[in-house]
C-alpha cells in the first residue's frame, strides 16, 4: 500500500511503524537462530 501510494499520511505512518516493528522482530529471530546454529556447530565443548 505504501509503495503503491494508495494510503493517506496516517496510514503511511502506521504502516511504517508496523514494518519497523516486524523488521526488529525478524532481526531478533535471526540472531537467535544464528546463536543456536553456532552452538550446534561448535557442540558442547565450547
Amino acid at each position: 500500500m505504501v509503495a503503491a501510494n494508495r494510503c493517506n499520511g496516517d496510514d503511511k505512518e502506521l504502516a511504517m511503524v508496523w514494518i519497523a516493528e516486524m523488521t526488529m522482530q525478524l532481526i531478533v529471530k535471526l540472531d537467535e537462530y544464528d546463536e543456536q546454529e553456532h552452538r550446534r556447530v561448535l557442540g558442547p565443548c565450547q
